[in-house]
């Protein structure tokens, strides 16, 4: 629909010969199209709140965690580009990188082989993961210093975010979380979102068996489990400011649309986290 209403207000424009006009003024005939199309007021208010966010560079980092195989890529794909957002990280081609440079996380290289592969389980597995998270964490540093100095809105999605290494970032305003002091400089802090996706064991071992056909080692269900693992761990920060969403497999599109809706309600609070930074600053 978003192509239909825009196509429509290029030949409303060009039938009326309105090649140079205000954009107040090309904004109330778009709503006046949106309208005739069913998408009220309330549409109306968060195209002019999602303008407004843009306009005013309230930085925001929203994460989309979660072990592998539960559709994050497709998730954060299909957010952004409803959101209008520029950036996508996909950080586990960057751990990838890290990895290939020879990175030395505490005492030893980071293996090479993903960790669900090798023969590692319960605490020496999540060990591990946490070694290749801090080593993600610390390469992501200058990506998330252009957030905050820029005013960018971001999102992050991999298998090795881990939630506890961002909520700990005194740097951040973690969604929920009391307000924060300002940065150094008058800077905002970015507002934290993290979100972590979790599937059913069914429908994880159908995508694991899926993912397991396009590989050339079928997973077995000692990779099954560690996945398991993975996810049972990161589903244990949701009492201290992270999301849980369930993907199913037979409403992926309601996952996506409720997600959406969550992260306009966030760009609404980064606007008022803004607006508050800025009272602050003309109070000094």
């Amino acid at each position: 629909w978003a192509v239909k209403i825009s196509l429509e207000l290029k030949r409303d424009l060009v039938d009326h010969d309105l090649l140079s006009l205000p954009q107040g003024d090309l904004d109330q005939r778009l709503f006046r199209i949106m309208e005739a199309r069913g998408y009220g007021p309330e549409y109306v208010r968060q195209y002019e709140m999602v303008v407004r966010f843009f306009h005013v560079k309230a930085p925001l980092l929203v994460l989309v965690c979660g072990t592998a195989c539960v559709g994050k890529s497709v998730i954060a794909t299909q957010l952004s580009e409803r959101l209008n957002f520029s950036h996508v990280i996909q950080t586990d081609i960057l751990l990838d990188l890290i990895k290939d440079q020879g990175y030395t996380a505490s005492e030893k290289p980071l293996h090479p082989i993903p960790l669900w592969e090798r023969d590692l389980a319960g605490p020496e597995l999540l060990a591990e993961y946490g070694r290749e998270c801090a080593a993600l964490r610390q390469g992501l540093e200058c990506i998330l210093e252009k957030c905050y100095k820029e005013g960018k809105a971001m999102v992050l999605e991999g298998t090795h975010l881990d939630p506890a290494a961002f909520l700990a970032d005194d740097g951040m305003q973690p969604l929920g979380a009391p307000p924060r002091d300002p940065l150094t400089g008058g800077r905002q802090r970015p507002l934290l979102v993290p979100i972590v996706l979790e599937m059913a064991e069914e429908d994880h071992r159908e995508m694991v068996r899926d993912w397991s056909k396009a590989c050339t080692e079928p997973a077995d269900s000692a990779v099954f489990e560690r996945l398991r693992t993975l996810q049972e761990y990161l589903l244990q920060f949701e009492e201290k400011g992270c999301v849980n969403v369930e993907v199913r497999l037979d409403s992926v599109g309601d996952t996506i649309d409720a997600v959406h809706e969550f992260l306009l309600s966030c760009l609404e609070k980064a606007l008022k986290n803004n607006e508050l930074r800025t009272e602050r600053t003309a109070d000094l």
